[in-house]
Formats: structure tokens, C-alpha cells, sequence
């Protein structure tokens, strides 16, 4: 076997949400079945079972986690208005606002304003419950399902955290949001460590941008190689 110059335990999880994942990992193509797709979505938990076990106090070294859309996941959870849904719709309606053309089509009536509204609508509730939950969290309330909590406990334990996002993906805004003060507070200190990726999609499909993925997460291991 060729060296790849880095001794120690390297664990690859699945973070591919394309067909690719489905047709190369498992072999499977065209329509799946209900065991399939149940199948699937059990081996893309991992990297969800992977966090919680950090938390939970597990001899985790680090959590690297790549444009995650969901820190708080339940088994049924609707994906209707799920909060990264209405965090991307959010920031794709911001973006459209500084084009010529996004106008033009307002203007002949081609943008669903009713759609628009409830987006905008569902994110200043959303924007507003995480920053309700940031003032409790200074008064010294415990919450239900608070990543900032998560995040502390993880980073006590001498974990390292790593996020990778997408410029455009969702999740940055979400882990600012759901995480609080603590998540630049912990930036400034160390304890976490944040790159964006600018013109990547949410699974990385340009070879530009997955080679620049691949540079991020081996300079990571090369930088924290000694404490992993």
C-alpha cells in the first residue's frame, strides 16, 4: 500500500447526498424500494451518530463535519420548511435581489410573491427563536436541543471541530445562528475552526472545488495531526 505520509487512524464518512452515492456504494439504480431508501438514509446517519457521540463524551478526537444542514434530526422529521430549507430559500431570494434580472421578472410578474412571503415570513420567526434562545442562554436557562450547549461540551472534552461550508450553502448561517455567541467565541479561540469554500455547491460537484475540499480537510490532519 502507497503512504500517504499520515500515520494515524483516518475515518472517511459519507457526506455524497447524489446519486452516486446511491448507485456506487450500494450498486442500486433506477427506483428503490423502502428498505432501500431506509438503508440509505441509516449509512448517511453516521455522520449525524458520529456528532452525538462527540457529545455524548465518546473518545472522539475530532468532528469534521461538511456543509451540515441538520444538528437536531428525529426520525420522521418532516423536510416541509425544515430550517435549512428556509435558510437556503432565504439567502437564494438575497441573492436574486442584486440581479437585474430577478427584477425584470418581478416586474412581468413571473416571481411567486405569495411563496416569497412565507419564505421571508418563516425566517424572521426562525431568526428570531434563535435569538430568544440566545438571550435565555445568557440568563442562565437551560434549552431543549441548544447546540451551543453541545458545542461547549464537545470542546471540553479537548475535541477539535471543524465545519467545511459551501459559500452558498445553508449551514453556515444556521451554526451562527443555532449556536450563538459560542461559535465566535470559540473561533477567536481555537477551539473551532471554520473554512468556506466560495463557488462550491452543496455536494462539492466542480473538480475545482472538490480539490479544494480535499487540500482543507489534509491540511487539517497535517496542522492537528499530532493531537488527533
Amino acid at each position: 500500500m502507497t503512504s500517504i505520509g499520515f500515520d494515524k487512524p483516518l475515518y472517511i464518512l459519507p457526506f455524497d447526498h447524489r446519486g452516486s452515492f446511491q448507485t456506487k456504494m450500494f450498486g442500486w439504480k433506477g427506483a428503490l424500494t423502502d428498505g432501500q431508501t431506509a438503508e440509505i438514509a441509516a449509512a448517511k446517519q453516521v455522520i449525524y451518530d458520529g456528532f452525538k457521540a462527540a457529545v455524548a463524551g465518546l473518545p472522539v478526537r475530532s468532528v469534521v463535519a461538511v456543509n451540515p444542514l441538520t444538528f437536531f434530526w428525529k426520525p420522521g422529521m418532516p423536510l416541509d420548511f425544515a430550517d435549512f430549507q428556509i435558510t437556503s430559500e432565504s439567502n437564494r431570494y438575497a441573492r436574486n435581489s442584486r440581479s437585474l434580472s430577478s427584477w425584470l421578472k418581478l416586474l412581468r410578474g413571473q416571481v411567486d410573491l405569495r411563496a416569497a412571503a412565507n419564505v421571508f415570513w418563516r425566517r424572521v420567526r426562525v431568526r428570531a427563536r434563535n435569538s430568544m434562545r440566545d438571550v435565555a442562554r445568557l440568563a442562565g436557562f437551560g434549552l431543549k436541543d441548544d447546540l451551543a450547549s453541545e458545542l461547549k461540551r464537545i470542546a471540553a472534552q479537548g475535541t477539535g471541530i471543524y465545519f467545511v461550508f459551501s459559500a452558498s450553502d445553508p449551514g453556515h448561517s444556521m451554526l451562527l445562528e443555532q449556536g450563538g455567541r459560542i461559535v465566535n467565541k470559540f473561533v477567536r479561540g481555537g477551539e473551532m475552526l471554520i473554512s468556506i469554500v466560495q463557488g462550491a455547491d452543496h455536494t462539492f460537484t466542480s473538480y475545482w472545488n472538490r480539490d479544494q475540499l480535499i487540500v482543507l480537510l489534509a491540511e487539517y490532519l497535517d496542522r492537528y495531526g499530532g493531537s488527533l
